[in-house]
């Protein structure tokens, strides 16, 4: 199985994200992508309702936090109380 995880925010291409789960797919010999997603506030909540088809995880940045809380079909204590998330799983 081949996992597909990526990044969804604005102005993130400085991320070190895809170069950390590019290192531990290595090291723990699994296989996945992930892909940054650089997308405005307007584009943003298409992508994330695809996103819960395709998609295996994703982590959350500005200015998508809030966006991504009223998507969730669960919810944790800590994310009920931030009215955000930062992590997505399918």
């Amino acid at each position: 199985m081949s996992y597909r995880f990526g990044l969804i925010g604005e102005h993130i291409a400085s991320s070190l994200s895809p170069v950390l789960f590019s290192w531990a797919f290595q090291h723990t010999g699994t296989s996945g992508s992930y892909t940054l997603f650089d997308f405005p506030r307007r584009l943003a909540r298409s992508f994330l309702l695809r996103a819960r088809v395709d998609w295996d995880g994703l982590n959350v940045t500005a200015p998508h936090k809030d966006l991504a809380y009223t998507l969730c079909d669960e919810l944790s204590e800590t994310a009920r109380t931030a009215r955000a998330v930062n992590t997505l799983v399918r």
